[in-house]
């Protein structure tokens, strides 16, 4: 029994070193004015969402500040500023990360910054915009509507802090641009259902991945692939990192606060399996691709 216990905590031990090292090459990486946009499959059910009608494992981003240190041997704090529930938030980097870990620990973000490098006052102007926007504790936007200031998502947030220093990161799409048949509109219809409204074809809304796509980024850390995916080619990725059961208990009606079974989580990514498209999404009117 002592044995299998030291066994145990070797193995756990081996896995918090694996996820630290990976953590440390993206803070490491960091500067103001970086673009950080992760998965969080197995923490927040809106990035199943985001992920499936983009084609990609982008459902989540935010924006990097580095607070110098005030002290000489001190290290600098890296934070990372994003519109998330309840309202508008800053978080330490490395919790930020730990939000995109998989079951294996692993960390699921890219890093991006600018091509051309932003100013010390565009850095500093940027900085002093996203403080405002936390201290005005912006809501978070539910109904992902880019036209309303009042609330903003993740991509809306990122997308008018660059605004206000005169970059443009991003742009606006239609749901009709987008993957809405993803999973036979399964996706969708659970959103709708969430927000008590259809959701026309029209509908405006700014995504993670068109943010990551912008020709004015480039990677600076990666452990996200920029490829375009199938839906089957997302599901398989998210049933290997262990997401299942973070999609039944969003998905299925009564699952919510629910534990899954090891039986279920294979029953359903089978069931899932049958509404997966198997070709590639195409990107939408944005005129963006992958690179």
């Amino acid at each position: 029994m002592k044995a299998i216990f030291m066994l145990c905590l070797i193995v756990l031990f081996a896995k918090l070193s694996k996820a630290q090292v990976e953590m440390d090459k993206f803070i490491s990486q960091a500067e103001t004015g970086q673009v950080i946009a992760i998965s969080q499959a197995n923490y927040d059910g809106s990035t199943f969402f985001f992920e499936a009608i983009t084609g990609s494992r982008f459902g989540h981003i935010g924006v990097v500040v580095v607070e110098q240190a005030k002290k000489h041997g001190m290290a600098d704090k890296v934070f990372v500023y994003h519109g998330t529930p309840p309202y508008a938030q800053k978080w330490s980097l490395k919790h930020f990360l730990e939000s995109s870990m998989d079951d294996k620990g692993q960390v699921k973000a890219n890093l991006l910054e600018m091509r051309k490098s932003l100013s010390k006052e565009q850095k500093n102007q940027l900085t002093k915009n996203l403080n405002q926007m936390i201290e005005q504790k912006i809501p978070y936007d539910f109904f992902h509507d880019p036209v309303d200031d009042r609330m903003m998502d993740c991509s809306e947030f990122v997308h008018k802090a660059f605004l206000k220093i005169g970059i443009q990161l991003g742009k606006t799409e239609t749901l009709a641009d987008l993957n809405h048949r993803s999973f036979q509109g399964l996706l969708l219809q659970n959103l709708s259902e969430l927000l008590g409204e259809k959701i026309e074809m029209n509908h405006k809304l700014i995504t993670p991945f068109t943010i990551v796509l912008d020709s004015k980024l480039k990677k600076k850390v990666s452990s996200l692939g920029m490829k375009v995916l199938s839906d089957q080619q997302i599901l398989d990725q998210w049933y290997k990192s262990g997401a299942m059961a973070s999609l039944i208990r969003n998905i299925i009606p009564g699952k919510y606060d629910q534990s899954v079974s090891e039986m279920e989580k294979k029953m359903y990514y089978d069931s899932f399996r049958e509404l997966a498209g198997t070709e590639a999404y195409k990107l939408g009117a944005c005129g963006l691709s992958a690179k």
